[in-house]
């Protein structure tokens, strides 16, 4: 943690310093700084004065000064910094590079992965004639918001290097390569292209894109074009990598090696460090709740590619930071989020460094920062499908000192440096985006502040921003008036705004040097864009707007008449006296190789791996709950292999199993294992492995337990959906088997006990059938696999439509009885008490009440303080006299994801109820959350 302190102080300098560039009396003092004077050092240099002239200035009085102070001086870490220099009561400051050295060789590191995952097969890369893994992550093209999957892709790649390197594509497919180019285009990097092989040199680490072709235009509605690229990070060289045999020593570092893990959320606490090694990736997240001095770093690949995001309460967020202080992350790559991926609230001290990112699905934002203080980002590449980089409040809490710096971005949809549109908080001050590049921004504002609520929005700064390509198409992508370059606007948002009909400002907002290089859309020959501010009324309005060397339609920005702005705004300054030149190019270090250079190249092996695994610490050893009466009989078991929908294979003689691995033995609870035999050469999806159980009579069957290997440490997913038959086929003599559920996904691995749930609607069946279906992939097994079934009837609450308390968002009462305990119910918050109402439909005799939150570990531990009342009458009414109590008032339940989310109540006696309702007055979870439960389960 020694870096985060020295940069927090460089940066809360940075920003006093611009608060001083605002409007000032011209009798102020002042100090200005001039001459030919040292601005660039190398690591831990002392200060330079020679040739820096500091003259201290009063109105027209002038005098050049020697005895000045020198603060914050700082190169002690690669990067940019700031001097301060004071004099009096004037204060000045000026920007350093604070370089590594002097390169005099190049240095390589590539990292392998294992076979389980697969390389693009469209892409080779090398780098000095040896082959980078390339990983293909989902992209979204769409700029109109969709919870539907994408199926289009970009390739990723990475490595570690200092000096000079050769890079060398070469195209695997029939995709016909006339153009390619390197990005940022300051770097200036030539490129050659021969037949199918692309290739150049890099002399910097960077985060770089290389675009092969021009982008095509698409004749979807949203009227936008792909751009096809290759996302390439040159990561420099690892200082003090930690390796398994230092992990090992110290409990306060949580090492993941190389390899493919799925760790879920990654128990990290207070003053412990997490290192990702390179050629690890990892399926999983970090929750942060009241955490200090955590360090995330390493080479390593964050995937949510396993997570579903098919609606807002599902999400698994890479990063997420609540009430934390003094939080450093690293150099660390982020693949498909399911959601968004850096969420900062109510935090402070934060730095995020070299990190990557790509998102593809909804609300995919790059680093959110909300309601946080002295944060900084930097030397980082986001590209996303939401915001990029978004500043906001929320809680009713203010940000303070957030500077993004020296970032590359890629924004498909939304807003690529945003202040908004939360903004429920006294204030939001001193935000900085600095030394930015946007190589694509192509849906809403490149710049813009969106305040909906009541904050004070004052000191912020857009200062040296290169965008390649704005090519806006808005919401309303047949017009042209919603295509923004900048955007200002303070209004009621019904999405958005929390303080109802109160109101903020906006005041003291710099553009500096914002160079574009093309804002015109594909065959046209004019800019569309527009510029906008639009206060709300004569005392919520937005003032002192300042414009310096600003292009705007291919030129620079010379009249405050450019600008649409409507009568609640005022004081907007334009000045235009340099040629913009946007961000600088910044170089990691002084580069002198000389005509002949050494290269010494290290190439990290792939561990081997046959399943994606599971490590110690995500181990899950809480038993299954209960879940009924167990169903027991004389039940025979049968593997066939699936021809068609309707054919599965009842006729064979022979079951599909291997050796030692019958089918038999799902029906013994034991360590013996069924594992079925291998797919057909030409199996495809259609292909599946039918596992039935014909029962000795007929069952109300409500729920299936699934195990698989006890001793297995490996995550394997299998696609079954589900079919059942009540009669006998007189033709066959075989049960006449018809869906139940299509096919799902189902985990099997140690973090979840190797034990899956599976609820159906219940019926009288003699027999119910698993079908196992071919999928590919690296969380698939390879051929169907189980230890033991269960049978169980269903829950006297399943499908049952639960009344309750008004709820937040999406999060409806229905998902309270659907069997699925990853969905949620929600009630509003602050709303208290939050309570919910289940009719049996019929009187009972209840004796186990089950209580379920989602068993994820990126819940953390909450108590909620609940009453159970029970009243044998159909019931609606929360305030009906009918309501007995189940026990004298209301208790505190302790929900830990470590010992499953769940709580279980076994009454002493049976309680005859038809109607059953849960009242919840407190819950203590970080974020202010209402009554929360994902599945109400009740058992005679």
């Amino acid at each position: 943690m020694k870096y985060i302190n020295k940069i927090m102080i460089a940066t809360l300098v940075i920003l006093g310093a611009f608060m001083l560039m605002g409007c000032k009396s011209t009798t102020e003092p002042e100090l200005i700084i001039s001459g030919t004077y040292k601005t660039s050092y190398y690591l831990n240099q002392t200060f330079d004065p020679e040739g820096m002239v500091v003259t201290y200035k009063v109105g027209d009085q002038e005098e050049v000064v020697t005895d000045y102070d020198v603060t914050q001086f700082n190169t002690s870490t690669v990067g940019q910094s700031t001097v301060v220099i004071s004099y009096l009561d004037a204060t000045a400051s000026f920007s350093i590079n604070v370089l590594f050295g002097v390169q005099t060789s190049t240095e390589l590191i590539i990292y392998d992965m294992p076979d389980i995952l697969q390389s693009s097969d469209r892409y080779e890369i090398l780098v000095e004639e040896s082959p980078l893994f390339v990983h293909e992550t989902l992209v979204n093209h769409a700029r109109s918001f969709t919870w539907i999957k994408p199926n289009t892709y970009t390739s990723v790649a990475s490595f570690d290097f200092l000096g000079k390197v050769n890079v060398k594509i070469n195209i695997l497919d029939d995709y016909v390569v006339t153009k390619a180019s390197v990005h940022p285009l300051a770097y200036d990097i030539e490129v050659t292209i021969t037949g199918n092989t692309i290739e150049f040199d890099l002399e910097y680490p960077a985060n770089y894109t290389i675009q092969l072709n021009d982008p095509v235009p698409q004749t979807t509605p949203n009227g936008s074009v792909i751009q096809e690229a290759i996302h390439l990070f040159a990561n420099p060289i690892e200082e003090h990598p930690i390796t398994a045999e230092q992990a090992a020593l110290d409990d306060d570092i949580i090492y993941i090696g190389p390899g493919v893990w799925k760790t879920d959320t990654i128990p990290v606490e207070s003053g412990q460090t997490v290192y990702i090694a390179g050629g690890a990736l990892v399926y999983g997240q970090f929750n942060m709740y009241e955490l200090q001095d955590v360090t995330i770093r390493g080479r390593g690949i964050i995937s949510g590619s396993i997570y579903p995001r098919e609606e807002a309460a599902q999400r698994a967020i890479p990063v997420e930071l609540q009430r934390s202080e003094n939080i450093y992350i690293e150099g660390i790559t982020f693949l498909d989020p399911a959601g968004w991926v850096i969420h900062a609230q109510e935090s402070k001290n934060i730095v995020i460094d070299n990190i990557k990112i790509v998102t593809a699905r909804a609300n995919g934002d790059g680093v959110s920062i909300q309601s946080c203080e002295d944060v900084i980002v930097r030397n980082s590449f986001i590209r996303t499908w939401d915001d990029s980089l978004v500043v906001k409040n929320v809680n009713n809490k203010s940000t303070y000192n957030v500077v993004f710096s020296n970032n590359i971005l890629w924004t498909d949809l939304a807003q690529s440096m945003e202040v908004g549109y939360e903004t429920h908080g006294e204030k939001i001050e001193h935000v900085v985006f600095e030394d930015i590049t946007v190589l694509h921004n192509y849906h809403k504002a490149v710049m813009s502040i969106h305040n909906a609520d009541q904050a004070a929005i004052s000191d912020i700064h857009f200062k040296n921003i290169t965008i390649e390509n704005s090519y806006q198409v808005g919401d309303i992508w047949t017009e042209t008036y919603d295509d923004f370059f900048i955007d200002l606007t303070i209004a009621y948002n019904a999405d958005w705004s929390k303080s109802q009909f109160v109101r903020g400002t906006i005041k003291d907002v710099y553009f500096e040097n914002i160079k574009v290089l093309n804002d015109k859309k594909i065959g046209e020959d004019t800019s569309n864009l527009v510029i906008r501010m639009n206060g709300f009324d004569a005392q919520k309005n937005i003032q002192n707007i300042y414009f310096s060397d600003v292009e705007f339609r291919g030129a620079p920005i010379t009249s405050a008449s450019q600008i649409n702005a409507n009568s609640f705004v005022s004081n907007i300054q334009v000045t235009s006296s340099n040629t913009p030149t946007g961000a600088h190019v910044y170089h990691y270090y002084e580069l002198e190789l000389g005509d002949y250079y050494v290269v010494d190249k290290v190439v990290i092996p792939a561990r081997s791996q046959d399943a994606i695994e599971i490590p110690e610490f995500s181990i899950s050893r809480v038993d299954p709950p209960y879940a009924g009466q167990k169903i027991e009989g004389n039940f025979t078991a049968r593997a066939t292999y699936g021809v068609t929908t309707q054919d599965w294979g009842g006729s064979q003689i022979i079951n599909y199993d291997i050796p030692g691995f019958e089918v038999e033995n799902v029906l013994t609870d034991d360590d013996s294992m069924w594992i079925a035999d291998t797919w057909e050469p030409s199996a495809t999806r259609a292909d599946y492995i039918a596992l039935s159980i014909m029962f000795d009579q007929a069952h109300q069957v409500g729920s299936i337990r699934l195990y698989g290997d006890t001793d297995s440490m490996y995550f394997q997913s299998q696609n079954i959906s589900v079919y059942a038959a009540t009669t006998i086929s007189q033709t066959t003599g075989l049960p006449v088997f018809s869906k139940r559920l299509n096919g799902e996904n189902y985990e099997f691995s140690p973090s979840k006990n190797n034990y899956v749930d599976i609820r159906l609607a219940p019926g009288d069946y003699i027999a119910v059938q698993l079908r196992f279906h071919n999928y590919e992939g690296a969380i698939y097994a390879n051929s169907p696999f189980l230890r033991y079934i269960e049978f169980y009837p269903a829950s006297l609450t399943f499908g049952r439509t639960p009344i309750a308390s008004p709820y937040e968002d999406v999060y409806n009462p229905e998902r309270l009885t659907d069997g699925d305990v990853m969905t949620y119910f929600e009630s509003r918050k602050n709303l208290w008490p939050g309570w919910i109402i289940v009719d049996m439909g019929a009187v009972r005799d209840v004796r186990i009440i089950n209580l379920h939150l989602p068993p994820l570990s990126s819940w953390p531990p909450r108590t909620q303080t609940i009453e159970i009342k029970y009243s044998t009458s159909a019931e609606t009414s929360f305030d009906s006299t009918n309501w007995q109590n189940l026990f004298e008032g209301p208790r505190d339940y302790l929900f830990d994801s470590s010992e499953g989310n769940m709580i279980s109540i076994t009454l002493p006696n049976s309680v005859e109820m038809r109607s059953i309702i849960f009242i919840v007055t407190a819950n203590t979870a970080p974020g202010g959350f209402g009554a929360q439960f994902s599945e109400i389960s009740i058992y005679e």
